[in-house]
């Protein structure tokens, strides 16, 4: 669920289609979903009020970088 989805934004337009794009991206390539925590609620709260802590490339360094930045990016997280 894309973080204005998360707050019930009325505007919710592509550009959670492109978050949800991310995340897919982020879990496929490190086998990990982007934010964990012990609650559903924390887990959506990670979504709305930050990045995800480790970028693709720390959890597999072998990722090559046209596919690890795109997931990056969608994320919101420009961290290397």
């Amino acid at each position: 669920m894309a973080p204005e989805q998360g707050v019930a934004d009325s505007n919710v337009d592509h550009r959670a289609d492109i978050y949800a794009l991310g995340v897919l991206a982020y879990d496929m390539l490190t086998a990990k979903p982007p934010f964990t925590d012990s609650t559903t609620q924390a887990v959506m709260a990670a979504h709305v009020s930050r990045a995800p802590r480790r970028p693709p490339s720390k959890h597999r360094p072998s990722i090559p970088a046209p596919l690890r930045t795109p997931s990056e990016i969608f994320l919101g997280s420009h961290a290397s």
